[in-house]
């Protein structure tokens, strides 16, 4: 088993968890993906129903609106969804930190080359105009099919 450690630098982990869940470093720089709300919902309504086991697909509301109700609402001693707003403000209350960037996901939808621009200078990266239509292009939704 690898341990971060081991890891070739630079070292790219990737993590659904709250902030306070994972280590946290000074040096290290944190990218925090928020994607709205009801796109979450709507992903995750779908996600229960058709990849987890069995006892969410069973225990599921079939009305959406009945599970969005529920999920809007995810009470802390609820275990039943995961909470995104627990989620959300674990990221937002540290919004500040010198090595903590949120982006947001639409704006990397309408804005792409702009949100490539905030996330270079945040990771002290050099991109040229050169290496920027690279990432443009290679980051697009008709290259990555």
């Amino acid at each position: 088993m690898y341990s971060i450690e081991n890891l070739p630098s630079p070292r790219i982990l990737k993590s659904h968890l709250l902030f306070e869940a994972l280590p946290y470093y000074p040096e290290w720089k944190y990218i925090y993906l928020v994607r709205d709300g009801r796109d979450v919902g709507v992903s995750f309504y779908h996600h229960l129903g058709s990849l987890l086991p069995k006892y969410f697909h069973e225990n599921l509301p079939e009305d959406f609106a009945d599970f969005w109700d529920d999920w809007v609402e995810t009470k802390e001693d609820k275990v039943d969804y995961w909470s995104y707003w627990k989620h959300i403000k674990s990221w937002w209350q540290v919004r500040n930190l010198p090595n903590v960037l949120l982006v947001h996901y639409q704006n990397l939808i309408s804005d792409k080359s702009q949100e490539i621009g905030r996330i270079s200078d945040f990771l002290n990266l050099d991109i040229n105009q050169s290496k920027k239509e690279v990432v443009l292009a290679k980051s697009s939704i008709e290259y990555m099919k």
